[in-house]
């Protein structure tokens, strides 16, 4: 997650002034864009760390953009220093370091030009050890140590001299020394947060519902991939979150329906649109035919909103 400062930009200046301009309030927008009003200030404030993902801040920058008049490409381009960049710039650099690490290894090549002299030097060590070894239990190495060793002096210590009654103060201190306390246990780990779950229920005519739990959003990412379509998003009691548009190839857009207990979404052309739920992909159950586009329906339904 890209963690920028929340101190305004000059990106999310830009936006407030649009705004302002066209007498928009927070609301306002969020009601045109269905982008949550926290995350709309994030976008003024330049406080990323707050959005879902990369992918979705320039997502919510564009339908920003949109919704008070600007152009999202020209702002894109004019504030590149204000925008996170994507996860493709992170796996350039991992591979750019591991281009590094290669280029790097070769020169432990030339610890191999050492061995033979290693182990040479090991051979020797090991005939001198084990010449040793023999030395010592021949009988000639045995006469020697034997002239060598002598008797060890033996006393005895009274019980009235000063090193016995010192050892006896010491050992009497360590008696009375308070004993050490208990280490502390550890704390246990947090549990992870759980997964969501997205279950498929039933199909119904051209209608596929689905089921989605343990999930704190409902963010709808909908994508044109290979031709346009035509995409309406609306809630089981009729009110619409995405109104009955095109989406050009190669263009998406994202819905925040965190706060709806369900939703339709309603695709003209299936085989050229891809639908993600919080990222997740969510399949179309009725089977795709290549070069025949037709209508289908899915409906999800949130368990975190009470209907």
């Amino acid at each position: 997650m890209v963690l920028v400062g929340v101190s305004m930009t000059d990106l999310g200046a830009k936006l407030k002034e649009a705004r302002m301009e066209k007498n928009l309030s927070l609301e306002q927008i969020q009601d045109v864009t269905k982008i949550q009003k926290r995350y709309l200030i994030g976008i003024e404030e330049g406080n990323y760390s707050i959005m879902p993902g990369s992918f979705y801040v320039r997502a919510f920058i564009k339908q920003y953009a949109e919704a008070v008049g600007l152009d999202p490409d020209m702002l894109f381009n004019d504030f590149q220093h204000d925008i996170p960049k994507t996860f493709q710039d992170d796996v350039s650099q991992k591979l750019s370091r591991v281009q590094t690490r290669r280029q790097i290894s070769p020169q432990s090549s030339k610890l191999l030009e050492f061995l033979p002299t290693i182990l040479v030097v090991l051979f020797v060590v090991g005939v001198v050890v084990l010449f040793w070894v023999y030395w010592q239990n021949s009988d000639f190495g045995k006469e020697n140590n034997t002239n060598i060793e002598q008797p060890p002096t033996s006393f005895e210590e009274s019980e009235t001299s000063p090193l016995k009654k010192e050892d006896m103060t010491n050992s009497d201190n360590q008696d009375k020394s308070e004993p050490e306390p208990a280490p502390e246990p550890e704390p246990e780990p947090e549990p992870a947060p759980p997964q969501q779950k997205l279950t498929f229920v039933e199909t119904t005519g051209n209608l596929s519902t689905f089921k989605l739990e343990q999930a704190e959003n409902m963010l709808i990412t909908i994508e044109a991939n290979g031709g346009d379509t035509w995409i309406e998003v609306k809630n089981s009691k009729g009110a619409i979150l995405f109104g009955g548009q095109i989406i050009k190839v190669g263009e998406s857009t994202v819905v925040d329906a965190s706060k709806e207990a369900d939703v339709i979404i309603k695709a003209g052309a299936d085989i050229f649109t891809v639908v993600k739920v919080n990222e997740e992909v969510l399949p179309f159950p009725i089977p795709t035919e290549p070069n025949k586009p037709k209508i289908q329906r899915l409906q999800i339904i949130n368990n975190q909103v009470a209907p």
